[in-house]
């Protein structure tokens, strides 16, 4: 006979079990579950190629443009992740649904951007933002919904994509928008790191947790904030390995993945297998300006010459383009080094 402590805490497994459950055949029916966390991971090569090889589970007309929808969109974003951004809106020149149009403007957007016509992009931003207009949050227009709060944090508009991303995760329904739910949370993840809101940014990998711990995208921002979280406490560096070795057992190795990892051991003091992980990443994506940015860092570290590192510099420089924010804010730090160095010299 169970005593009523116990009952509760079968119904409680009970329930714990059904939910399990549900999201296992949510996952089931999305035909995209493992190439959407390939683009998650930066895996964009495995996106394009495989796209196509993926066939709908239904028959009907309506689910079948469903598919073909959630594919295009996909696949457009996997270019963008190539930053091949002519080809990802070439692709959707035609396309009417608000998702497709949002990500071609998605798409459109960082190509001015990438170009230095700011003023042009930011339109791009404006016409994504205008395809929400004043409607409620609703599943249908949830991925425009995370294309605008992408496009806000390229911007550094964090303050607006906090907005769009809160807003949308608070009222859409996590356990039958749960795909939804998760992106718009990692957004707000993301958006709060950028403000150093650690501890806002901790609860809401929390409420990520009790939607789906098992998700790629709540494993990865639980690791993001324990990396933030290292700086005050080294064993974070060691739970955020965990997590990272966790995501590579179920799926890959990514370029992005091995320079999370880095970062880690950097954390704690391991220089030499910092520079392994981006060696490997390098092997990989040989022109990627963070892993070389991050080589730049590491070779410090070790005490390799100057030149070794001003070289690295300036591969980070040529590959990611003297427009980009990285090129920008080393510039600018580098020239208040110069105007410091510049006053101590005169006094």
């Amino acid at each position: 006979m169970l005593c009523r402590g116990s009952l509760r805490s079968a119904f409680c497994f009970g329930y714990a079990s059904y939910g399990k459950l549900r999201l296992f055949f949510s996952k089931m029916a999305d035909e995209f579950y493992e190439l959407r966390n390939a683009l998650v991971l930066g895996n964009y090569h495995q996106v394009v190629s495989e796209a196509q090889q993926v066939k709908p589970q239904s028959k009907k007309l309506e689910d079948i443009q469903l598919f073909n929808s959630d594919r295009d969109f996909i696949v457009a974003k996997a270019f963008i992740g190539l930053q091949q951004f002519d080809v990802a809106a070439g692709e959707l020149r035609t396309s009417t649904k608000p998702a497709l149009v949002a990500v071609r403007n998605l798409a459109l957007f960082h190509k001015e951007l990438s170009a230095g016509r700011t003023e042009v992009a930011d339109a791009h931003v404006k016409d994504i933002a205008a395809l929400l207009g004043d409607q409620p949050p609703n599943p249908a227009l949830a991925d425009v919904a995370a294309v605008a709060c992408s496009a806000s944090l390229v911007k550094r508009d964090v303050a607006a994509s906090l907005r769009i991303s809160m807003t949308w995760a608070a009222a859409l329904d996590a356990a039958t928008a749960t795909r939804h739910v998760l992106e718009l949370r990692a957004l707000t993840v993301d958006g709060l790191l950028r403000l150093n809101r650690v501890e806002a940014a901790d609860k809401e990998v929390q409420a990520m947790k009790a939607v789906d711990d098992d998700a790629i995208l709540t494993i990865l921002s639980g690791v993001a904030v324990a990396i933030r979280q290292g700086h005050a406490k080294v064993d974070k560096f060691r739970e955020a390995l965990n997590g990272l070795q966790e995501v590579i057992g179920r799926c890959c190795v990514t370029v992005p993945l091995l320079n999370m990892q880095a970062i880690c051991y950097l954390g704690q003091g391991k220089a030499t297998e910092a520079e392994r992980c981006l060696l490997e990443a390098l092997a990989k994506r040989s022109g990627d300006p963070d892993t070389i940015a991050n080589l730049a860092v590491v070779s410090m570290h070790l005490g390799k010459p100057i030149e070794v590192v001003g070289r690295f510099v300036a591969q980070a420089k040529a590959t990611s383009g003297a427009l980009s924010q990285w090129a920008k804010t080393h510039d600018a730090m580098e020239n208040r080094f110069q105007e410091a160095a510049a006053t101590v010299g005169t006094s």
